[in-house]
């Protein structure tokens, strides 16, 4: 499967490759002690890329939970200071 979460690690911003220009995703991101820090789902279209601002997240360990369509996705992934 091709990287669909990146950078990793990251610092300020997390990038997520929705596959194709015309998306419906569900979105969430947890902390390592399981408190949801992000969610969003909607219907994604002229992009296939979502980006999203981690700058006031506290460095640590996040798992990312990703639904394109009918795809789940989960990944773990680290945000450094």
């Amino acid at each position: 499967m091709e990287r669909l979460v990146y950078p990793n690690p990251f610092r300020q911003e997390l990038s997520f490759s929705l596959m194709n220009n015309l998306a419906e995703y569900d979105l969430k991101v947890f902390s390592v002690l399981g408190q949801q820090v992000y969610s969003n789902a909607e219907f994604y279209e002229n992009s296939s890329t979502l980006q999203i601002n981690t700058s006031q997240w506290q460095p640590g360990i996040y798992i990312i939970n990703l639904l394109v369509e009918t795809i789940p996705y989960r990944a773990r992934t680290i945000k450094r200071p």
